[in-house]
């Protein structure tokens, strides 16, 4: 697109659009969303699935999402012949299992004594402010700031790791009724099986999507209806300012999936390292780098199985900077 002009460029745009409308019978229209991808998304999730509005994000609830964890992302040194494997459509497989659930409604604060938790069987819906002691960082990294997923919770205590919850002047839990659930297939099952069957570009966009946030940067400047965040001088002497839209902290309000689905990704990952936890040298999200052929789990090309990617040399120095050259 870039060696093209700018009438070449919309020629081309017009074009996919059209193509796309073909294909795909109308359902994503270009010309009424625009080429961003990510929106595209979002107005086909509305169209085919016509999900119910969920509860407004209450401002607890923000604090506490805001302090889940992300995915999990470690390497290891390591140079030699190295098998490469990741989830075939991790989060969307997720978002379509009858197994998964998601809240729609507003979470309930809670504040647990240490005999109360202590006398709990298993870990509900939600999210607690606890502390996870001696965890494996290779299948359970842990969280500075304490708040865990009650899958998060029912992984660790399955892995026999020890559990103390934080009892303070504040909440320590943060609860869904069953009400306020609804499973992935539920929600997103007709979203993902029509862009199986068609075309897979925007089928990964959509977490995205519905969990953005509202921050915005601007220099200088901030406009009404905002809230400051952070102010921040730059070199040049001006002011960086991060604002979000005040009471609307996401673009939606189904972003209260965000803690629950990474976590959902975290263990999915994690439960195939520890099957292979002494040959496994990179994780990242979806994908990892063993040092052995895996043959203790089926491999396979469909959604949310684990893909074998190919054979080849690597070099890690972290789980950031590394190579992989195939053979």
């Amino acid at each position: 697109m870039k060696d093209l002009s700018l009438k070449q460029q919309c020629k081309k745009l017009t074009k996919d659009a059209e193509l796309l409308r073909e294909i795909t019978k109308n359902k994503i229209n270009l010309h009424r969303t625009g080429s961003s991808v990510a929106k595209t998304s979002l107005q086909l999730f509305y169209d085919l699935c016509n999900p119910p509005e969920p509860d407004q994000i209450l401002p607890y609830e923000i604090d506490i999402f805001e302090l889940g964890r992300g995915q999990l992302i470690w390497g290891k040194p390591y140079n030699g012949k190295a098998y490469k494997y990741d989830i075939a459509s991790q989060y969307p497989s997720l978002m379509a299992s009858a197994q998964h659930k998601y809240p729609i409604g507003a979470g309930t604060l809670k504040t647990f004594t240490k005999k109360e938790f202590k006398e709990l069987k298993f870990y509900s819906f939600g999210m607690y402010n606890v502390d996870v002691l001696d965890s494996d960082s290779r299948i359970f990294n842990h969280n500075s700031s304490k708040w865990y997923t009650h899958t998060d919770l029912n992984f660790a205590k399955d892995l026999g790791y020890k559990i103390n919850l934080v009892v303070s002047d504040e909440p320590n839990a943060l609860l869904f009724d069953s009400k306020a659930l609804m499973t992935g297939r539920e929600l997103f099952g007709p979203f993902v099986k029509f862009l199986l069957k068609e075309i897979k570009e925007y089928l990964n966009a959509l977490w995205g999507a519905l969990t953005q946030t509202n921050v915005m940067t601007v220099s200088d400047v901030v406009h009404a209806g905002k809230e400051v965040l952070t102010i921040t001088p730059t070199n040049n002497g001006k002011l960086t300012v991060e604002t979000v839209v005040k009471d609307k902290y996401y673009e939606t309000n189904f972003a209260r999936l965000k803690p629950f689905l990474l976590c959902y990704g975290r263990v999915m990952i994690a439960k195939i390292i520890n099957k292979n936890i002494d040959d496994v040298v990179r994780c990242h999200t979806d994908g990892i780098i063993c040092t052995k052929e895996i043959t203790n789990i089926e491999i396979g090309n469909d959604l949310g199985q684990l893909k074998f990617e190919g054979t080849g040399i690597c070099k890690i120095k972290n789980a950031n900077t590394y190579s992989f050259k195939n053979t």
